[in-house]
């Protein structure tokens, strides 16, 4: 379960002493931490708690939220990954660095297990604003020992993006070395790699060519190659990728949407 670090107004009366279950989880939490839960575990914890007090006078009652008015609150806030998504687009927007913030709400999206459908990954060019994990270049020269620390990208000169074609299963990524005087491209095709009607969703890239562009000189590069990786989430604005073996996530924005969002990152 995800806590955030944020202060954000509880579930219980205001006035009460909010103890821990039976099960070492608290019963009575805040919003945020409400919806994380339910969108990790679908359901709520059975189990018998105790702690939760109010004291008004002498009197003593039981004040913190059931699971059923918990669950009710949960769902009048809509769904917890579309109120993610909604809040990493306002902290863009703000120009925020808060990396371990929009960490947490990352973490909201890798367990959404949305429906999939192979029509949003379009769209054009998305830009990566987020990414945790080694980089490609740690991958090789110090595999296993670069910490998985989260990395806001999105005001970085050196973008990086890809553009997804679902009518052929094309895809395009590039990535920027020297602002927009060196630019790598890599192209080949996807394939989505199961039957599964829900996310995670697991794709297979093959690389086939690329080219390095440099002060307007266009240099072919024999790059080849196979990789496999997870569709976590994508809606109309973002999407998140992850590769699991290697512990890596790539959080991505649609390129016109974040010039709109933010239009220091075009």
């Amino acid at each position: 379960m995800v806590t955030s670090a944020m202060p954000v107004a509880g579930l219980c009366t205001p006035g009460t002493r909010c103890g821990t279950s039976f099960t070492s989880r608290p019963i009575c939490t805040s919003p945020l931490t409400a919806v994380q839960y339910a969108g990790a575990s679908r359901t709520l914890p059975k189990t018998h708690h105790r702690g939760c007090i109010s004291r008004r006078g002498n009197a003593v009652k039981p004040a913190c939220a059931s699971p059923i008015q918990q669950l009710q609150h949960i769902f009048s806030l809509g769904s917890p990954a579309k109120s993610a998504s909604k809040e990493m687009q306002a902290m863009i927007q703000a120009v925020s660095d808060d990396a371990e913030r929009f960490g947490q709400l990352v973490d909201v999206l890798l367990a959404s297990e949305l429906p999939f459908k192979e029509s949003s990954l379009g769209g054009g060019e998305w830009q990566v604003v987020y990414t945790r994990g080694a980089l490609l270049w740690q991958q090789l020269t110090a595999p296993g020992q670069v910490k998985s620390t989260g990395r806001l990208s999105y005001k970085s000169k050196r973008k990086a993006g890809q553009d997804f074609s679902p009518s052929d299963r094309l895809v395009l990524n590039k990535g920027e070395l020297l602002g927009s005087h060196v630019v790598i491209t890599a192209s080949g095709t996807y394939e989505p790699q199961d039957t599964a009607t829900n996310l995670p969703k697991l794709v297979k890239a093959n690389i086939s060519g690329g080219h390095v562009v440099a002060w307007g000189r266009r240099i072919p590069l024999p790059i080849s190659g196979t990789g496999f990786f997870s569709v976590m989430y994508v809606d109309d604005t973002v999407r998140v990728f992850s590769d699991q073996k290697k512990g890596t996530v790539s959080v991505q924005i649609r390129a016109d949407k974040l010039r709109q969002l933010n239009p220091q990152s075009s």
